[in-house]
Formats: structure tokens, C-alpha cells, sequence
């Protein structure tokens, strides 16, 4: 279930997390999430940890980005003692690739409550697309349609969406990736107006595709009793 990383990093992340918490504070997971992860990452970019901690009375947020790491943590309480209905695909989607979990945190019981319903429909990200069609912004497109697709269909996570277009075989998608990490080391260059559309026709493919299978998957529900024995379980262990 967890993602290999180099062991070095992991107890340099870990390090960092460690010297910005209180002793007391619980580390429960941590993932690999962005560019790294999603699979457009070249080894000069960040290391995007996402995560969740256990720490009652302390902040609900915490941040460290420092020595080529992006850190965002979550402290468990306030996400979870709300509906889960207020959650979103992004947050269960950034948790999804862990590089380490507490061994009595349950991790998996956690991940099960995410629903198709936590998916919103991108439509801001393809508009801000057509302002700004940059490979970074086009690739981001892809993923907020290809990843949610791929839950829908399976009922897991890949955050990876060079191996989702295994199946799809989209030939613009590693073309964005090149000219991105291109433009990154400076010798990027602007996409063409051929390439562009058929990009949009590989996007409009996939938004048809997401809105059927959500509205497939809409009355999927959470069960809450299931729910309030696992958050028990939890700040049980934790306290």
C-alpha cells in the first residue's frame, strides 16, 4: 500500500515535520502528491508531502517549505468531526499515495470513506485553460478529469496519469509533459494551435465520460455508524 521513497528523504521529511510539531503531536500519514507523483516531475522539482497529524488543541493547518519540501498537514480532529460530506476528492486524493502511515492508524478504513459524490466537475480549471494554455495548466486538466475517472471506474486511487493513459492512449500527453519540462528549464515553447485542439478534444472525451459516471455513482452513500466507530477508534488510540 505505501509508496516507495527513498529512505533518506522520508527521515528528512519526517525530521522537518518533527521540529515544527509539539512532542505530543501524532503523526498519522504522509504522502506524495504533486508533480512528483502525478508523473510530470523532473528531479530538480519539490517533494508536495501531504498529510495528517493528531494534536487536539493545536493549529488545524500546518505548513513547512523548506530544502526542496512542500508540506502541508492536517490536524485530524476538525476534518473529521465535521460531515464527510464536506470533504473533497483533492483531499482524499492528496492522502492517497502514502510514504508512511502509522502503524495504529487505519489508514485503509479511512481512505474507503471517500465518495464518488466528492468529485466536483473541473469546469473552472478548463475555462482558466483556455486563458492560459500553458503545458503545466493543460496538464492539470487531464489529471482532474483522468484521476476521478479512474476512482469512478475502479474505486481507487492512481495519482499517476501517464499510467491511467496507458489506457486511453492520449499522444498529446506526453507532448505537454516534454514541452513542460522543457519550459521549466528554460527552453520551453508555447503549444500549437493543432496540438490545442486536440487537447480540447481529449478534454471534452473526458468530461463526457466523468459526468456520465458520477451520475451513475451519485447515490453511492457513506455509512455514518461506520464512520463514528472509526473516528472512535482513532482519538482512542491517539488521546
Amino acid at each position: 500500500m505505501k509508496t516507495v521513497i527513498n529512505p533518506k528523504i522520508l527521515k528528512e521529511i519526517i525530521k522537518l515535520i518533527k521540529e515544527k510539531l509539539p512532542k505530543r503531536a501524532k503523526i498519522l500519514v504522509l504522502s506524495l502528491t504533486g508533480s512528483r507523483a502525478f508523473g510530470w516531475a523532473n528531479e530538480t522539482l519539490d517533494y508536495d508531502i501531504h498529510g495528517l497529524f493528531f494534536c487536539k488543541n493545536y493549529w488545524n493547518y500546518v505548513h513547512s517549505g523548506t530544502n526542496n519540501f512542500d508540506i502541508n498537514l492536517q490536524e485530524f480532529t476538525p476534518i473529521f468531526d465535521t460531515s464527510p460530506n464536506n470533504l473533497n476528492f483533492e483531499f482524499f486524493q492528496n492522502i492517497a499515495n502514502p510514504i508512511y502511515i502509522h502503524p495504529k492508524f487505519d489508514y485503509r478504513e479511512m481512505i474507503s470513506f471517500c465518495l464518488p459524490s466528492f468529485c466536483y466537475e473541473p469546469i473552472l480549471e478548463l475555462k482558466r485553460l483556455e486563458e492560459n494554455f500553458s503545458p503545466r495548466a493543460t496538464l492539470h486538466c487531464y489529471r482532474v478529469l483522468m484521476a476521478p475517472i479512474y476512482f469512478f471506474e475502479t474505486g481507487k486511487f492512481e495519482l499517476d496519469i501517464f499510467k491511467i493513459n496507458k489506457k486511453y492512449k492520449f499522444k498529446m500527453l506526453p507532448i505537454v509533459k516534454n514541452n513542460y519540462l522543457d519550459e521549466i528549464s528554460g527552453k520551453g515553447k508555447s503549444l500549437e494551435n493543432k496540438e490545442k485542439k486536440l487537447i480540447r478534444k481529449d478534454l471534452a472525451k473526458l468530461l463526457e465520460k466523468f459526468r456520465k459516471l458520477k451520475e451513475k455513482l451519485q447515490d453511492k452513500k457513506y455509512n455514518p455508524n461506520k464512520l463514528e466507530k472509526w473516528k472512535a477508534k482513532i482519538k482512542k488510540f491517539f488521546k
